[in-house]
């Protein structure tokens, strides 16, 4: 039993298997990619202030529980937003109305083009 407590330990550790939990607290920046030239993807900005990371997560409702659905569309990639917990991240992409972390689409919950004006993002 104490081997298998430690395959599991060594699993979260070195293999990127992190329960949802371990995200928790506030994001200590968000890195936000766009990808307006698919061949040449561009830092549009580095999101450090807590009141704009907050906008930034409000925009996808419970992603910090890597969420699943049955609804998933071949949509182009417009931004790409990294939320980084010290070490882990959670990745999420867009295309401007929906948002996905591989397991399905979810709308955009409220106005990615105005935190995009507020942010000043590169387009």
């Amino acid at each position: 039993m104490k081997q298998f407590a430690l395959l599991i330990t060594m699993c979260f550790l070195f293999v990127g298997c992190v329960p949802s939990d371990s995200y928790t607290g506030a994001p200590n920046n968000v890195v936000i990619i766009s990808y307006h030239d698919p061949l040449d993807p561009q830092v549009a900005a580095v999101v450090t202030e807590a009141e704009q990371i907050s906008k930034c997560e409000a925009l996808f409702p419970k992603y910090r529980s890597i969420p699943a659905s049955h609804t998933a569309g071949g949509w182009k990639i417009t931004y790409e937003f990294y939320f980084n917990f010290g070490g882990r991240s959670l990745r999420v992409f867009l295309d401007g109305e929906d948002w996905s972390m591989g397991h399905g689409d979810f709308p955009i919950n409220g106005d990615l083009k105005k935190l995009i004006s507020e942010l000043k993002l590169k387009k």
